[in-house]
């Protein structure tokens, strides 16, 4: 679950729990995030193994960091709000709109970088 507009941020969440990433980035917060959106499968003959499944693709390198500032809601609602735009999900689908558990959820935002060798 992520978002990106533009520019060299982009933003990922996780649940309240206190699991590896979040241990790992708290140790290290160097990181390459990969996203990929599967198309449909292009049929080819004679067998199934000519066939090849469309999809695409980005890689980011950079720097991570949990969103805890003061108008950290603000920017946890602001996650949800382009995640439901970009997933194509109406909040009228929901019995209780909103984002009730904000204080809940963990935000990430990566500030993107050049993989240069040196990193």
């Amino acid at each position: 679950m992520f978002v990106y507009e533009q520019g060299n941020l982009l933003y990922l969440h996780t649940g309240p729990h206190q699991g590896h990433f979040l241990a790992n980035i708290r140790q290290n917060p160097r990181v390459c995030i990969h996203v990929d959106e599967p198309g449909v499968l292009q049929r080819s003959q004679p067998s199934p193994c000519n066939s090849a499944l469309v999809y695409k693709s980005a890689v980011a390198y950079g720097e991570v960091r949990v969103v805890e500032e003061a108008g950290a809601a603000e920017k946890k609602a602001w996650f949800f709000d382009r995640l439901l735009e970009r997933l194509k999900e109406p909040m009228s689908a929901y019995d209780r709109p909103g984002y009730p558990m904000l204080d809940h959820i963990i935000l990430f935002e990566v500030a993107s970088r050049d993989p240069s060798p040196e990193s």
